[in-house]
Formats: C-alpha cells, structure tokens, sequence
C-alpha cells in the first residue's frame, strides 16, 4: 500500500480550505481559523482516520489499513456518481478511489472541527460532513450556503452548536446516519 506523502496532504488541506470558503456557511473569523494549520502523519490507532490538536491536523498514513484517495483535481468529482443522498458522492467501481477513504472529506471534516462544529450538528446542511464514520470509495460534497440572510444573518447555528432545520430535500436530504463501530472514523 502506498503511503500518504506530506505534499499530498498539503494540497489536499488546500482544497478543502477553498471549499469551506467557497461554500459560504462560514463566518470571517471561523475562515480565518482555518488558516495556518500543520499536517501530521502519522500511524493513528484503530480505525480512525484523522484528528485535531491544536494547529494540528493529524492524519493516519495508510487510512486505517483502506488507503488514501487523493485526488488531482479535488474540486471536481469526476471519479464519482451520486448516491441516493444529493450530496454523498459513490466512487465507480475500478476507480482509484474505489474502496479507499477520500482524504478531502475527511479534511473538510477535520476543519469543521477547527471552526467548532462537533459530530452532534445532526439535522443541519453540515451534519454528513461532520458525521463520526465515512465509507470507503465514499465523497462528502461541500453544500452551498442557501443565501447570504441565512447564513451571514443566522450564523450563530454554525458557531453556537444550534441546528439549522433545511426543508428542502434538493439541497441537503438529512434522512440518513451512519454509525456503525465498524467503519472507519474521523475524530
């Protein structure tokens, strides 16, 4: 298995850094937060994939035994078809990332962290993406905030902890969790 390399990481941690931008569900101070992280690799124990300490991100080499997926062109999702959820992405069979774990989900994850979002922002556009476990050969996609009134008006339901109820399916269908021990995690 080919291990993750410190270059791979870094422009991974890039991407995802663009995405939370790009997505608008952050404030300027929470971006700000996002800014001037280290990565870490390193052989993590159990199952989990990646964690927070600090200005540290540290991310396990081998992806808990399963293998990174690093993408050459992360903001795009070619490698992937859409699952029954309209923002969980399902690698195609054969695919490089098919049955590997997608380090920008898990990155836009660990930066949720960084901005203070936690596993329990359950019922909110950003509850798969802070979810505990990620399946193999699976993509989180970033959602897009609805409008600048909900999310620069409203924000206090990112950094506060308070769920955000979305009541279009179209745009982020919450009907699913996924919390079997068995998957990988990303604390």
């Amino acid at each position: 298995m080919v291990s993750l390399t410190s270059e791979e990481a870094t422009q991974m941690l890039i991407a995802a850094q663009q995405s939370w931008k790009l997505s608008g569900l952050l404030s300027g101070s929470q971006l700000a937060g996002l800014k001037g992280l280290e990565i870490v690799l390193v052989d993590l124990q159990g199952p989990t994939l990646a964690e927070v300490n600090g200005d540290s991100i540290f991310i396990d080499i081998t992806a808990a035994g399963y293998g990174w997926f690093v993408d050459e062109t992360p903001l795009h999702n070619e490698e992937s078809e859409l699952k029954t959820d309209a923002n969980l992405l399902s690698a195609e069979k054969g695919s490089d990332a098919w049955d590997r774990i997608d380090l920008l989900s898990v990155l836009l994850h660990e930066l949720g962290h960084v901005a203070g979002l936690d596993h329990d922002i359950e019922h909110t556009v950003l509850a798969p993406i802070m979810a505990e476990n990620l399946d193999p050969g699976s993509r989180y996609m970033m959602p897009v905030a609805l409008s600048s009134f909900v999310i620069r008006s409203k924000a206090p339901f990112l950094e506060s902890g308070y769920g955000f109820h979305v009541s279009l399916p179209t745009i982020w269908p919450v009907s699913w969790t996924l919390f079997e021990w068995w998957l990988p995690r990303i604390n």
